[in-house]
């Protein structure tokens, strides 16, 4: 059973992303992180631009480059409203880990978030079986939005 399961590691049989929200109440922000596989990343924007981005490589060879693509995709494709409000995060960076992405933004000026609508449709033009989630942490109380090919968009109330 463990050969198995080690086999469908590197299979990628599944395709999901993960976004963690959390507010900051000294800061007032919401410090938002999304893990992504990178072959997955490295499609998206592959079949978005025509360009070949090989994530691991262009990290230290031409990084400016790739994280304009990268904020660029997901710019696209995750929005967030707060109580009524449009907000634009800001791209503070990413990181590699294994075969993931973290890419983290941040958005300031947030005082008492109640309500959350959540726009995720990361990799929704991928694959048919995508699904994203996204875990809202408030004050310690922690709600997740669950996006997919059938439902993009979703809210989450404090």
């Amino acid at each position: 059973m463990p050969v198995l399961l080690l086999i469908f590691h590197f299979m990628h049989p599944f395709h999901v992303s993960v976004c963690d929200i959390k507010y900051s109440k000294p800061q007032e922000s919401l410090q938002i992180t999304h893990r992504i596989f990178i072959d997955d990343l490295e499609n998206a924007i592959r079949n978005e631009n025509g360009i070949f981005l090989d994530i691991i490589k262009s990290e230290e060879e031409n990084k400016k480059s790739l994280e304009e693509y990268v904020q660029k995709y997901i710019g696209h494709r995750f929005l967030i409203s707060i109580n009524g409000k449009d907000m634009q995060p800001v791209y503070l960076g990413m990181e590699l880990e294994g075969d993931v992405v973290w890419i983290y933004w941040e958005t300031s000026e947030i005082i008492a978030p109640k309500n959350l609508k959540i726009f995720n449709s990361i990799l929704l033009e991928q694959f048919d079986d995508q699904i994203n989630l996204t875990h809202v942490d408030i004050n310690g109380t922690i709600k997740t939005v669950k996006t997919d090919q059938r439902k993009n968009t979703g809210k989450v109330s404090f």
